[in-house]
């Protein structure tokens, strides 16, 4: 496990800032829960402490290291990401063979 600081980070997407002066500790153990409406900087924090993401203002420290310093392979044995992606209904069902035919096998297996 590890610490997380987040001191005074501010994030932009070009020009227009998605996060503002947000500093935060979570420490070994602990569980957090982001919660917010739409646009309100959830995914940009994501994004920022993962990397992906860098602050033009601020730091992200885990274990007291900046992560814009830790290689990948550092990284990578402290920060997991389960990148999600938003599908329409439509594209989910475009092979309806496919989709019943996965059914009715998880059907037949439960």
């Amino acid at each position: 496990m590890v610490k997380l600081i987040i001191k005074n980070v501010e994030c932009y997407y070009d020009s227009i800032k998605a996060l503002d002066s947000v500093t935060f500790n979570v420490d070994k153990g602990d569980f957090v829960c982001i919660l917010g409406p739409n646009g309100s900087g959830k995914t940009a924090l994501l994004r920022c402490l993962s990397g992906i993401l860098k602050p033009k203002i601020g730091c992200v420290l885990i274990d007291d290291k900046d992560i814009n310093l830790l290689s990948r392979r550092e990284m990578a044995k402290c920060v997991g990401v389960v990148p999600y992606r938003t599908i329409s209904f439509d594209e989910t069902l475009k092979d309806e063979k496919t989709v019943k035919a996965v059914s009715e096998e998880v059907i037949k297996k439960s």
